[in-house]
């Protein structure tokens, strides 16, 4: 009888250890220790930290390629001709100056530039006609005007426009009106890029 327990428990011992080598301790299985992974993070949550810290960050890697070179970029100034005194029609006007002399009332331009704006004022309303100022380059009309329309409802008026200038060339304002005094004198503003 005794015999016979003895050859049971040395056969249940032995199942146990094959049931022990068929096991897979991948994971740590104990009873106190083993839970299944949560399947919305997929972290495990066991006690015994089965898996390990995250590791620490790797280095920086190389700066990228230098750019390519960015377009040109462009200056943009302004030139203004002008007068404080009073100006009468078929004046020339220069930098703070105004008379019936054109070689009076010159500006130099120090570098090749384009004009790319107009605006001309008369300061002050006037009388209901219309006012029109001629940019002169090197003593002859370019062909640019600006036109305030009715001098009694606007003192001014710009224009968009599109000229080349090179460097020493001389600019003129000239202004045109039916008749009368401007008291106050004209302003003409060139917008420049160089």
């Amino acid at each position: 009888m005794r015999k016979e327990k003895k050859e049971k428990r040395e056969k249940k011992h032995k199942t146990r250890e094959v049931e022990s080598s068929e096991t897979d301790y991948s994971i740590d299985k104990s009873a106190d220790c083993y839970k299944q992974i949560n399947n919305d993070d997929d972290k495990c949550n066991c006690k015994c930290k089965c898996r390990g810290e995250p590791g620490l960050d790797g280095s920086k890697g190389p700066c990228g390629s230098i750019g390519s070179k960015g377009d040109e970029g462009t200056t943009k100034t302004f030139l203004t001709l002008f007068s404080a005194y009073p100006v009468n029609s078929n004046d020339y006007i220069g930098i703070g100056s105004a008379s019936n002399k054109i070689e009076q009332n010159s500006a130099i331009i120090p570098t090749d530039c384009t004009i790319s704006s107009v605006s001309f004022s008369i300061k002050k309303l006037s009388n209901n006609i219309s006012h029109t100022a001629y940019i002169y380059v090197n003593g002859s009309d370019s062909g640019i005007t600006v036109v305030i329309a009715d001098g009694s409802l606007t003192v001014s008026n710009s224009k968009s426009v599109n000229i080349s200038l090179l460097q020493n060339d001389l600019i003129t304002g000239h202004v045109v009106f039916k008749n009368g005094t401007l008291p106050e004198g004209v302003s003409i503003t060139l917008l420049i890029k160089i």
